[in-house]
């Protein structure tokens, strides 16, 4: 069964907010009541006791069981393992992993149909994107049931903090919410504010509604969540209700502003790496450390330039389109205590709107109203309310520029107002590195 994720997401924008909070309960109870949450929790809070050789022993478990899923459902698989001489049902060691060439982005874009399993998955699949951040968005197939299980991992670590399922959170993050700077989400018992209008001119608005739903948590983009922050300081305002904690998203946390919130809220932050197409996830154990998930998925790190290291990963949570030795895009640099992880947003890469809005690269992800003949985009600005829309692409037509700038102006709700040109090469950094943004400060 294809679940259409745009009506998901449509049931998600556009429920009333009185409907939303009457379903919000049942909508929350039909995922942590599921018998695969409460089974993932339970095998979570068991493996806090286990030995190391058992939990070793597990994950070659299910790396084999998707190992050999794959080589009997994935066309893609049958052949790439019959190629290498790899024999699944033999497969016992981490080391035969090696024999399996690498997937990257590109090879899964080319061989998307083959990478589709024959046999239907319980529960159902549905598409998704990741970010972009890396130039291209590559498009993937997830189970249903992926959800479920990756919302009872995160659930775990955040409960090390004293969350709770039934406990209400607002999150900073940048999805459409039309004119509304907020938005209920019944599905996961939040609210979004929308990263796009806040400014000093609004910052009352945002801390009305706030102070008047008395969220548990915070969660969101680190650079809106203290952009958030700098303007309650600047104008001498407060939270009525202390907070437990709060959750960044999607971003390396820029060390100074985190400690800056941890002091302003006076309450813990806590972080977790993962990436859209739920290959690994990684646990933070102290501030800016990492340790990867055994239960999630094989993690492989592979040697990169300066001594660090490519993520390469194994997921276990999905089989409709299974993601063996998938190549993340990100790096990790071994220090004691754990992992530094390299690669996803940068929390200090955003654009200023006309009144001093600071709209985070996390937020300015456009790669789903963009039509696929663009490659990728960028963003340059230099002065205020201003910016241009950098297109990569090899041809459009001025019918699909006018749509976009059109669609994109919509999504910032004008607070920039954007000059759209067409290119055949992104600009790079001196390094030869792909950036979102460029501007006065990069």
């Amino acid at each position: 069964m294809n679940i259409n994720k745009s009506i998901l997401k449509s049931f998600r924008d556009n429920l009333p907010e009185s409907a939303g909070h009457i379903l919000s309960n049942f909508l929350r109870n039909k995922i942590t009541k599921n018998k695969l949450y409460v089974d993932t929790q339970q095998l979570l809070k068991k493996r806090e006791k286990m030995k190391q050789a058992d939990i070793k022993k597990y994950q070659l478990k299910k790396l084999k069981e998707m190992l050999i899923f794959s080589d009997e459902n994935v066309p893609y698989y049958s052949m790439a393992f019959k190629e290498a001489g790899f024999k699944t049902k033999e497969f016992s060691s981490f080391s035969q992993l090696k024999n399996l060439p690498i997937l990257t982005k590109e090879i899964l874009l080319e061989n998307y149909r083959d990478l589709i399993s024959r046999k239907n998955i319980k529960g159902g699949y549905y598409e998704a994107t990741t970010g972009g951040t890396l130039g291209e968005p590559a498009r993937f197939l997830l189970d249903v049931n992926s959800f479920i299980q990756e919302s009872a991992f995160i659930n775990h670590y955040r409960s090390k903090i004293g969350y709770k399922p039934n406990n209400l959170i607002a999150t900073f993050r940048g999805i459409n919410l039309g004119k509304k700077i907020f938005k209920f989400n019944p599905m996961l018992g939040e609210y979004i504010f929308s990263p796009f209008q806040l400014s000093g001119d609004t910052i009352n608005i945002y801390l009305d509604k706030i102070n008047r739903i008395k969220p548990v948590f915070l969660n969101g983009y680190i650079s809106s969540i203290y952009f958030f922050a700098k303007l309650l300081e600047e104008k001498n305002l407060s939270l009525n209700r202390p907070l437990k904690g709060i959750f960044l998203i999607s971003e390396n946390p820029n060390p100074e502003k985190r400690n800056f919130l941890e002091k302003f809220f006076k309450t813990k932050t806590l972080s977790f790496y993962g990436q859209s197409e739920r290959v690994g996830i990684a646990e933070e154990s102290k501030n800016g450390l990492y340790g990867f998930d055994p239960f999630y998925g094989y993690t492989e790190l592979l040697n990169a330039p300066n001594g660090k290291k490519r993520i390469v990963s194994t997921g276990f949570l999905s089989k409709t389109m299974p993601l063996i030795r998938y190549e993340t895009g990100d790096i990790a640099e071994k220090i004691k205590g754990g992992f530094k992880i390299t690669g996803r947003w940068n929390s200090d890469e955003f654009l200023v709107g006309k009144s001093n809005e600071q709209i985070p690269a996390s937020a300015l992800n456009f790669h789903e109203i963009l039509p696929a003949a663009i490659i990728t985009h960028q963003f340059i600005q230099k002065q205020k309310g201003k910016a241009i829309l950098r297109l990569i692409a090899n041809d459009l037509c001025s019918n699909e520029i006018s749509k976009i700038k059109k669609q994109i102006a919509q999504k910032c709700k004008n607070s920039i107002d954007f000059k759209v040109e067409v290119h055949k090469k992104a600009i790079l950094t001196a390094r030869g590195k792909f950036k979102v943004i460029f501007n006065g400060r990069n």
